[in-house]
């Protein structure tokens, strides 16, 4: 820790000062008695005591929550129980024990836990999770406007991600905001195209029918994008002329996914080149050669090749291309949450 090195150091740095270049101390030498020797040696253990315990303080919970996280990484909700209610009320100011806390209350069952659980960890920090996890737990308590303005709030800050948007806007359409649900599925897409694509949005007649208005809205929020969101729609790309063969690609056209794979070899460090090429290959059902591409994103980004990937909705279990629940507790608490930061009853994305 660098405060407590330093702490060490200036003392050194002070004898260090004071002695001659010989090696003999320039200071005088002064005897204590041996009852002054006595008292501060037992000063000093009375000192690291109190900062064991301290240490304990701390380093209780932290173990506690980790062992919470772990059984929940693992759905083994039960197990994951105590101890996230242990690491919660044994030192409530950390936001991720308490966050930890709501997700396990929630999958056992115990709503009313769950959105307090979460109503204290959105009273000190504006994290996307914990309020859609609010909503999600305050609409099943049959609160709905409390349940929108959570949801507002989640999209706030969460609207750049397609995780949390996608989520929010399914929550929306499911207790009635059909505008809000649009917005936020108008935000998913935009930022990522390949979701337009998803077969989900036709297995409920609620989603077909906003699926148009969503498209329209996606591709007039992201103009640069837009050519991407018509492909994945089955519309005519007309957006942008550069994109025609990455269409024709995409749709079969033998020529043009040989332009394209030899394109990507001439360009071998064009990511977003190399992205189309696995996405291509793999839609075409050509796996070999799609993992080839994703294989030499992965090595260009030291191992992530989300972008070779389509986005896609599933009901359970979260993918790892969304990292920012991830840092928050990591990085600012040094306590990480279980790797799923949604409550089982929202929508999750993942990679395919």
């Amino acid at each position: 820790m660098p405060a407590f090195l330093f702490a060490a150091a200036v003392p050194i740095a002070y004898l260090d000062a004071h002695t001659g270049h010989g090696g003999i101390s320039l200071m005088r030498q002064v005897r204590l008695p041996l009852a002054t020797k006595r008292l501060g040696t037992a000063v000093g253990a009375a000192a690291v005591a109190v900062c064991v315990v301290g240490l304990a303080m701390q380093e209780i919970p932290a173990l506690r929550h980790d062992t919470a996280a772990a059984f929940a990484d693992e759905r083994d909700w039960d197990a994951a129980l105590e101890p996230a209610r242990e690491a919660a009320a044994m030192d409530p100011a950390i936001a991720p024990y308490q966050f930890t806390a709501g997700l396990v209350a929630s999958a056992t069952g115990d709503h009313a836990a769950a959105a307090a659980d979460f109503e204290r960890v959105v009273a000190q920090i504006d994290l996307p999770d914990a309020w859609l996890n609010l909503a999600a737990e305050q609409a099943a308590l049959g609160d709905v406007t409390t349940a929108g303005a959570s949801i507002a709030r989640a999209m706030r800050l969460g609207q750049v991600r397609p995780s949390i948007a996608m989520a929010a806007g399914d929550l929306s359409l499911r207790i009635g905001d059909r505008a809000s649900a649009v917005a936020a599925f108008v935000s998913a897409v935009a930022g990522r195209p390949s979701l337009a694509a998803d077969p989900w949005w036709s297995t409920d007649p609620g989603r077909q029918a906003l699926y148009p208005e969503v498209i329209s809205g996606a591709i007039a929020r992201n103009p640069t994008s837009a050519w991407e969101v018509e492909l994945m729609a089955g519309r005519a790309v007309t957006s942008t002329p550069s994109a025609q063969p990455i269409a024709a690609a995409w749709t079969g056209d033998a020529i043009a996914v040989q332009v394209l794979v030899s394109a990507c070899a001439d360009n071998p460090l064009n990511i977003d080149l190399l992205s189309w090429c696995a996405r291509v290959l793999r839609h075409l059902g050509d796996t070999d050669r799609a993992a080839a591409f994703t294989e030499r994103v992965g090595l260009i980004f030291v191992g992530s090749a989300e972008s070779t990937f389509e986005l896609r909705v599933t009901q359970e279990g979260a993918a790892g291309f969304d990292l920012a629940p991830e840092q928050w507790a990591t990085y600012t608490y040094r306590r990480p949450t279980p790797r799923d930061t949604l409550v089982g009853s929202l929508i999750h994305l993942h990679l395919e």
